[in-house]
């Protein structure tokens, strides 16, 4: 049988030690089933903080470990999240707290934590010997790169990371990460979907063909996805493909998966963005190979990943598709990511968008709110409230770049609007330690109940935010709390889109809402959402996630259609 140990200082010891490393504040390096994970007392502030401190990663929550009744004693546990903790799959599953508190540096300005229990007997052993509370269980890695999985890779990457080792001799085959998923205003919902969800397969909605495709998703949370025989095998997550060892894990999960399924494709989905690393290797496959290639636009996949896991059949008419997310490339070479479509598989068209904003300094906007707030503020007419709130920023020079339009592309992202929105309450202002922190510090922040929210500007097509921060000055100005204001932002975006979809259905022209984008895994934003929908049909993201991980799924779908429409 398999066989455990403990390596401390290069020397090997007995496994049932690790509780002594743990209870002196130690970080263990624990070998998992899908790779390693970086363990510590999460009781224990100073310990955690350690953690932090050696992988740099300043607020990033972590996940935990603990059998149920540990749980109990710290967060809210319904019976549908119990279950959903117990299901086979075991991910970590985001719950509210209560009743106990950890350090605040376990999930910094969270209002939930990711839990998950035991699924491996090494996992058992070590709690059963530990016995003394949660343990922090984060992935084992260098910053953006993939998870350890081999003992030698682990000495080489983790040394610096942990203070001892705790072993086995059984090889991983295949890199996993943990899956997440949490219970929502609508259900499971998949945040990342991982071990123990794959290699499962999603239907065919009907009336597309039976043809085999293989769709290579977007740059940021990758997936692939493979159709043949009526079903759709989405891929686990593999990461972020700037980074060069997540692309070749990409490329391996490419051919492991065509192996396995005996996958001969006809046609390539990829991503409209042509230098996406995933739209290069589609692309580039399809050329050597001698297939067809079919570019989908990144929202539209995102509405029809939603509608198909729905089972929208492809004669069932055009759907309204609300997607909100960080960033796309459009049609019309802007970049997109607040979005009301009317399409269907096969087509779409752009019925009404977030008013445009520079992205100044591309992807440092992603990094520094205070790059969104500033330019939202001074179209809004604030340029001395910008002043005041960010008065050590160069505003000067990204003034000059956003009105010349250097490396300053016009967007109209919503992720880039939850940014500036934070930053102007000071949340994360300066710089974010992590994608999505700043909208995920304003979910948390929001309190229960809500009203119709801040008025947003509805001009034609566009939907202008410019009201909202004049009001939010107003309300800050008056001494409101910031967890009001961020409840009247999400309210208040929501209606804006969902009135506008509504009234595509009262039209006759849509028969459905869509959601999709990653926006819609804010649960505050999707129960706002779905209150001023009202009682039209909605179809939302649930086992293929609502961010680009659920991408490939749509794209596959989108060049289905287009190939029954040839």
């Amino acid at each position: 049988g398999p066989r455990a140990w403990l390596e401390t200082d290069g020397q090997t010891g007995r496994a049932e030690d690790v509780g002594d490393v743990l209870a002196a504040g130690g970080i263990v390096a624990v070998k998992g089933l899908g790779g390693f994970h970086l363990c510590c007392d999460a009781q224990n502030a100073k310990a955690v903080a350690t953690l932090r401190e050696r992988k740099r990663r300043p607020s990033k929550p972590f996940a935990l470990m603990a059998d149920i009744a540990t749980i109990r004693q710290y967060s809210e546990l319904p019976p549908e999240a119990e279950a959903l903790l117990r299901d086979a799959a075991a991910p970590i599953v985001l719950l509210p707290k209560n009743g106990h508190a950890l350090p605040e540096t376990v999930a910094p300005g969270q209002a939930s934590l990711g839990w998950m229990l035991p699924y491996t007997p090494l996992h058992h052993l070590l709690l059963n010997r530990w016995a003394h509370g949660p343990l922090v269980m984060t992935s084992g890695n260098l910053s953006g790169e993939p998870q350890v999985i081999g003992n030698a890779e682990a000495r080489e990457k983790l040394a610096g990371f942990a203070d001892a080792f705790l072993m086995h001799d059984r090889e991983i085959a295949r890199r996993l990460d943990d899956g997440v998923e949490r219970i929502g205003p609508a259900g499971r919902m998949v945040l990342r979907r991982a071990r123990g969800r794959v290699p499962g397969t999603l239907p065919l909605p009907p009336g597309l063909p039976e043809r085999q495709v293989v769709a290579y998703g977007g740059l940021l949370k990758s997936a692939i996805c493979l159709v043949k025989n009526g079903q759709a095998l989405l891929s686990h997550h593999i990461g972020d493909l700037d980074n060069a060892l997540s692309l070749a894990e990409f490329a391996r999960a490419d051919r492991d998966y065509a192996a396995l399924f005996d996958h001969k494709p006809e046609t390539v989905a990829v991503d409209l963005h042509r230098d996406f690393q995933s739209s290069r290797h589609g692309a580039a496959r399809a050329e050597t190979r001698g297939l067809s290639l079919v570019e989908v636009q990144h929202h539209h996949a995102h509405m029809a990943a939603s509608m198909g896991e729905a089972g929208w059949p492809a004669d069932g008419g055009k759907v309204a598709g609300i997607v909100l997310d960080g960033l796309g490339l459009g049609r019309d070479g802007s970049v997109w990511g607040g979005e009301l479509l009317l399409g269907d598989y096969r087509a779409f068209e752009r019925r009404a968008w977030l008013k445009p904003a520079p992205l100044v300094g591309g992807d440092r906007a992603q990094e520094e709110p205070w790059r969104n707030a500033l330019v939202r503020l001074d179209a809004a007419g604030l340029e001395g409230w910008a002043d005041t709130l960010f008065p050590d920023a160069p505003r000067d020079l990204l003034r000059r770049a956003a009105a010349g339009g250097v490396n300053a592309p016009l967007s109209s992202s919503a992720g880039r609007l939850f940014d500036a929105l934070a930053a102007c309450i000071g949340i994360s202002a300066m710089g974010q330690s992590f994608e999505g922190e700043a909208a995920m510090r304003l979910e948390a922040m929001a309190p229960a109940g809500s009203d119709a929210g801040y008025d947003f500007g509805l001009n034609g097509p566009e939907i202008d935010p410019a009201p909202v921060f004049r009001a939010v000055k107003e309300a800050m100005d008056a001494g409101t709390d910031p967890g009001h204001i961020s409840a009247r932002f999400h309210s208040g975006l929501a209606r804006a889109f969902a009135t506008r979809a509504v009234a595509l259905i009262e039209s006759g022209e849509a028969s459905a809402v869509a959601l999709g984008g990653g926006c819609f895994q804010n649960a505050r934003l999707l129960e706002e959402t779905l209150k001023w929908l009202g009682d039209v049909p909605v179809f939302i993201p649930q086992e293929a996630p609502a961010n680009d991980g659920g991408l490939a799924y749509g794209q596959a779908l989108v060049a289905l259609a287009q190939l029954e429409s040839v």
